[in-house]
């Protein structure tokens, strides 16, 4: 359970930091009719997470503290999806790498470390549907709802001078999203 907290929220967060801002989502043809049709989506960002708490019991001892990450952590976000005119579908992976600076140990009073590893790697894969607020320029905002799964991969800290090998993790991810996107084609 080390860094259980940090783990599930950082599954949500994860599932939430990118949008895509260059897709084609949305444009008239001559004759003012909706175009609808396949498109894809690519996003780069930033991930910034609040500083998770975390507790363990090992052989009858209760740990427990907090984490400090690393504010800059970049993140992406591929996918491909179709346009129905108003609603639009797609089914996205995206990644990020959280860096962790360092960690304290409150409970027992121990040393926690990172050492050189303290980072771990965030994947989810997610299906969503959204909704378009269609206008005649090529920025159009948008609402939507996605559902899917979060693999959570942490690297190993080392707590009162014992190192401990994190597990990976599989997580069910929602999200909600809202934003503007840019037709570049």
């Amino acid at each position: 359970r080390l860094m259980k907290k940090f783990l599930l929220s950082a599954a949500l967060v994860a599932a939430s930091i990118t949008s895509p801002a260059l897709a084609d989502t949305y444009s008239f043809n001559e004759t003012g009719e909706e175009k609808t049709g396949f498109y894809s989506t690519i996003s780069i960002g930033n991930a910034s997470f609040d500083d998770p708490g975390w507790d363990t019991t090992v052989s009858g001892t209760n740990y427990g503290g907090a984490a400090d990450l690393d504010p800059d952590s970049a993140a992406y976000e591929i996918g491909f999806g179709y346009d129905f005119g108003k609603l639009r579908t797609d089914i996205v992976y995206s990644h990020s790498e959280q860096k962790l600076d360092s960690c304290t140990e409150t409970k027992q009073s121990s040393t926690c470390d990172p050492g050189n590893q303290g980072s771990g790697e965030i994947s989810s894969f997610l299906a969503n549907v959204y909704y378009d607020f269609h206008n005649k320029s090529k920025f159009t905002p948008y609402l939507g709802l996605g559902i899917g799964t979060t693999n959570i991969s942490p690297d190993s800290i080392t707590v009162a001078s014992t190192a401990y090998d994190l597990k990976s993790e599989d997580t069910f991810t929602y999200q909600l999203k809202g934003g503007v996107s840019y037709a570049i084609a």
